[in-house]
């Protein structure tokens, strides 16, 4: 009888090309998953556990053209508590182009070095405190228009604290004392533009002389109204079967007034018109000092 340790030493019979082609053993062994910082794990955890839709809302990106034609031209400066659904836009997606959702846009974040450090800065009264990790600059800053506010420094941060304090606090988390540059919507077209939605119409809007056209539409008629600075009146456009047509066909269409319309999606649209929070707190202040430009 053979013993064990002698057959370490006998020689392997050669393998046909079949026996080989046949072989399902890998060639090399897999390479581990790449580890996830451990503040992200963290705050994924809490995404997981919670069931508050904040977090899969959707965020548009640099829809500044939509709501700067509509708004007015000055802006002034303050420390606010912002609604987290207030915010709906970024000025860019870098690190997850193709997501759409507060939850996708986290998921491109390494958050490699970041700390307990970064948690208890959402949570704080941010002001001018700087984000403790490599590579952040200066204090989070947003911009709002009428009743919706966009990012303008510190993506990467606003979006991790969106998810946490969303998945900590739920529905009326906000995120306290952020530095804000706002400007105000004329109440008429913020009622006009928030009926129509919730009509389930479709809103365009597009620039003309010297302010804006809006037209509100459905598949069978569309009615068009003129904003020059706080005044909105209606304005008549030539209408035929042709025009109809052409907006079933493609709802941006520009041939029916030569116009580039740019489209006010209903999330968008009720974001603008939904400006309590900013209203409120313009008439009552809740910090007194002032940012610095």
């Amino acid at each position: 009888m053979q013993e064990p340790e002698d057959a370490l030493h006998q020689s392997r019979p050669l393998r046909s090309p079949e026996q080989i082609g046949a072989d399902t053993t890998p060639p090399y062994l897999p390479m581990p998953a790449p580890l996830i910082a451990p503040i992200k794990a963290k705050i994924l955890v809490a995404a997981e556990c919670s069931r508050n839709g904040i977090i899969d809302r959707p965020v548009a990106e640099a829809r500044c053209d939509v709501s700067g034609l509509l708004s007015r031209s000055d802006y002034q400066l303050g420390y606010f508590d912002v609604p987290l659904t207030s915010i709906v836009s970024l000025d860019h997606k870098q690190m997850a182009p193709d997501a759409s959702t507060w939850r996708e846009l986290f998921g491109g974040l390494l958050c490699s070095d970041w700390d307990e450090r970064a948690l208890a800065y959402f949570e704080s009264e941010i002001g001018a405190a700087f984000f403790p990790a490599t590579g952040a600059r200066g204090a989070l800053k947003l911009y709002a228009r009428g009743g919706a506010a966009y990012c303008k420094n510190g993506h990467h941060r606003l979006i991790a604290a969106v998810v946490w304090l969303a998945s900590r606090f739920g529905d009326t988390a906000v995120l306290r004392k952020v530095r804000v540059e706002y400007t105000t919507i004329p109440r008429q077209v913020l009622q006009l533009i928030s009926t129509a939605v919730q009509q389930g119409k479709r809103v365009d809007i597009a620039e003309f002389e010297d302010g804006a056209l809006i037209r509100v539409s459905t598949g069978r008629i569309a009615n068009y109204w003129r904003k020059i600075g706080e005044d909105l009146q209606p304005h008549p456009v030539p209408r035929g079967l042709v025009g109809w047509y052409r907006r079933r066909r493609n709802p941006e269409d520009n041939k029916e007034t030569e116009q580039h319309w740019i489209n006010v999606p209903p999330f968008l649209a009720l974001a603008l018109a939904d400006d309590a929070w900013l209203r409120e707190q313009v008439a009552r202040p809740r910090y007194t000092d002032k940012p610095a430009h």
